[in-house]
This record gives C-alpha cells, structure tokens and sequence, in this order.
C-alpha cells in the first residue's frame, strides 16, 4: 500500500527544452535526504521555510549536475502540509533527469499523478471540490474557465455548500431527538419552519445544477456550426468570427464541400466554429458526402448559426428543417441569421423565429451575433456571474440526487410521515454533497479523480 508521508519527487513545469525547470519534493524527511546532495554556504537543514538558498546539485559521487536554486517548505506550511522542496534549475532534459536520478537513488520515489494534490486532500490543506478545481485550472482553455476553477479553489463553492450541510445536519439533530422521546409526543423541530427550510435548500440546489450547462460549455467548450443554402455567404461569416481569412470565399455556390473547424474564443468562452458545405440536393457525390457531414455536425451542435440571404428570403423548407434539427437535438440552439442586409431593408418572413440581420460585407451585425453566441453560454448572466457555475460532471449528478432527495423529505413533512422517513432523506442528501466535498468518499472516486491530473501536481 502507498503510504501518505514517504518522499516523493516529480517534475512541476511541462517536460521538454526551457530555459528553467522545478522539480518538486514532499514528504517526511525529504529535506534531510536532499541536504547530501546540495552544497551551499549553508546546510540545508538550517535553511529557513520559504526561503531561497542558492547552491549546486552535485551526483552522489560529487560531480556537478546544476547550478540551483532550492526552497524549503517546512510542515505544515506547505501545499501538501509536509515537508516540501522545490529545486529550481536549468530546463535541459540531461539536467533534469540528472537531478531526479539522484533523487531516487537518495531514497525518494518518483510521484504519481496528482499525488501531490492527493496529499493536500487527504491531509485536510483543501477539500475534493477544491482538489478537482486544480486539475481545472491547469487545463482551462480561456479566461472564464480559469475564474471557474478559481471560483472553486477559493472554497466560495465549497463554503456554500458546507453551509447547506450544517443545517441538513440540524434538521436531522432535531428530528432524531424527536425519535429519542417518541413516546413522549414531542416536537423539537416545527414543521413549518422545516418544510421552508427544505424548501429553501432544494430551491439553491436547482439554481446551482441550473449553471451546470453553462459550466460544461466553459469546461469543454461549446460547439457552433454555421450551415445554410449554397453562397449565403458561411465562408465569409467564419472568417469575419475568426478576424482572419481561414476558409475560400468564391461567388461560386458549392465552394465548400468539406467542414471546416477551428477554435474561437469570445470574452474568455472557448467554441469549436464549424463551417460546412451548403445545403442542397445535389447529384454530385463529392457534395453529397459534404452535405451529410453537414448534417451530422448539425446534430453534435450546440449552437446552429442558420445563414440565409436577405434578398432571397427563408424558404418554408428551411423552417421545416431547422423544426426537425431541434427535434433532433432538443439542446440544440438555433441562432437565424440573414445575411446581406446592406442589400435588402425589409425584414423577412421567418415563422415563429427571430432574424439577426447581419452584413458579412459590411462587418455590420457581427457584433450583435457575436454577443447572442455569448449569451447562449452565460445564459444571460453577466461573464462574472457565469464563472460561478457548476462545471463538473460529478458534483452536477450529486447536487441533482441530493435536491430530489431534500424535495422527497419536505413533501413527507407536508404529508405528515414519520420523521424517520424524512431523516432517510436528509442522510441521504448529506452524503451526496459530502461526496463532492470528500467528506464520505471511497478509494475508486479518488483513484479515478486523481489519475486524470499531471505528474507533478
């Protein structure tokens, strides 16, 4: 069994060339093992905590490997709570391996991933939701993803929801008093002020679930396809979107027979933007394949800009087909855009649906699109707002089980039913929230949380 103090090591910064590489050392008597090898003015063993000391990393024969830079981190002020040390050297390969070669043969074993943030979990430095949040933080692709997982490394998201634990576990500490003098007829808890309890708690539970597809946009970002008829101008469109020339613009209909996909990034949100061939029957294999492509990408999407020509009008086969892609993705948001309105000045017919009037000649209406595609993610709320969503799978499923469980006890209370019953209830959404903090787990979560983090952290 892996024990939870011996020395590990591990390189902290990205493998490969670089002008600075840290390696990162935690453990019980990690800083003793490490002393032989480093010469300084001064013994590593005097050296402060959270200070640099400047020095040399020599092999076990006494061949210089680096010049280094190290600092300690004495228990329980670290990140791991236990000793810590980070050598900080050149960024070469031959160096590094050098280094960590000397470690291991020093004692030190090399660390698994994310065994260092297992230790500060498991050593009480941060709860599960804020271990996850660090994994989060590492790989975040824009500036909202990373306020999302600062929102959960600061413990304002954990915070809330230990807040919602202590006073599940009053409602249960009063109804299991009850349960105690049960033939005493006595009732410690109001079941008027425990059903507005529950009430209230479920109500935050839905909000907070509410976010989770906001939260899984800033995650994994969100997909956009723009499909249309053949020279609606989609090409033009991608480019205008991106801010440079990434797909052929041709007069031509037809022009694009094959998706294109790229990545944008609007105000800190991460998209996958897809353009794909026109819409049409067509007797020609090639744009066949190209419109099925079409399709399939259209079914994945999250956000469907419909491109249609101003000047042309929607045709009632295109509502037809927007009805049937929703009812195929019923997720599916579909954004109807109509182009070259710097050509035409009334406002089309288009059923039921709303039309953003856009000149992709003109860059008139980008703006406005680009502001809708926003709020499709944020859902309206403002980019602050919008970074305080719940963004991972595991705490989405446990926040749902725990507000159907709360809402199966209030309505025992409105229908009188035993206060066992609803203390069942209770217990079971307290463990639900305590699996998200880690204060009930099982080795498997843990195994399965960890093992998705980088070696190194």
């Amino acid at each position: 069994m892996t024990r939870l103090d011996d020395p590990i090591a591990a390189l902290a910064t990205p493998p490969g060339v670089g002008g600075l590489a840290v390696i990162r050392v935690s453990g019980s008597g990690c800083i003793g093992l490490i002393a032989p090898r480093f010469k300084s003015r001064r013994p590593l063993t005097e050296a402060g905590s959270h200070k640099v000391t400047y020095g040399y990393f020599l092999s076990q024969s006494g061949e210089l490997l680096d010049e280094v830079l190290v600092t300690c981190f004495k228990s329980p002020k670290s990140f791991t709570t236990q000793d810590t040390v980070e050598i900080s050297c050149h960024g070469g390969p031959v160096v590094v391996q050098g280094i960590l070669t000397e470690l291991v043969n020093s004692g030190i074993r090399l660390a698994e991933p994310g065994e260092f943030t297992k230790r500060a979990f498991l050593n009480g430095r941060i709860d599960l939701a804020q271990a996850e949040s660090v994994a989060d933080l590492i790989h975040s692709s824009g500036q909202l993803s990373r306020q999302a997982g600062l929102f959960q490394l600061g413990g304002t998201y954990s915070d809330r929801l230990k807040k919602i634990r202590r006073d599940l576990l009053d409602a249960i500490a009063l109804l299991e008093l009850e349960l105690d003098f049960s033939d005493e007829d006595v009732e410690f808890a109001s079941r008027e002020t425990l059903e507005r309890k529950l009430s209230d708690i479920a109500g935050y539970l839905d909000q907070l679930t509410s976010t989770y597809l906001t939260g899984r946009f800033i995650r994994e970002g969100a997909r956009i396809v723009i499909a249309g008829k053949p020279n609606a101008g989609k090409s033009t469109l991608l480019n205008l979107l991106l801010g440079h020339d990434r797909a052929i613009v041709s007069p031509l209909p037809g022009t694009t027979r094959d998706t294109i996909e790229e990545s944008l990034t609007l105000d800190g949100i991460p998209f996958r933007i897809i353009d794909t061939a026109g819409l049409r029957e067509s007797t020609d294999q090639i744009e066949k394949i190209g419109v099925e492509k079409t399709l399939e990408n259209i079914r994945r999407a999250n956000i469907l800009i419909y491109l249609f020509s101003l000047n042309e009008g929607l045709a009632p086969a295109e509502n037809e087909f927007l009805d049937q892609a929703v009812s195929e993705n019923p997720e599916l948001v579909v954004l109807l855009t109509g182009n070259k309105s710097d050509l035409v000045q009334d406002h089309p017919e288009a059923g039921n649906r709303s039309v953003l009037r856009i000149s992709a000649l003109t860059d008139s209406g980008i703006e406005v699109l680009k502001e809708k595609i926003k709020a499709v993610v944020t859902r309206g709320r403002s980019l602050s707002e919008a970074s305080e969503s719940v963004t991972n799978t595991r705490h989405y499923q446990a926040l749902s089980k725990a507000s159907d469980a709360i809402k199966s006890g209030r309505q025992g209370v409105l229908n009188g039913i035993s206060q066992d019953f609803i203390s069942s209830d209770i217990r079971y959404a307290l463990g639900q929230i305590a699996e998200i903090t880690g204060e009930v787990t099982t080795d498997d979560i843990l195994n399965h949380i960890f093992a998705n983090f980088c070696i190194g952290k």
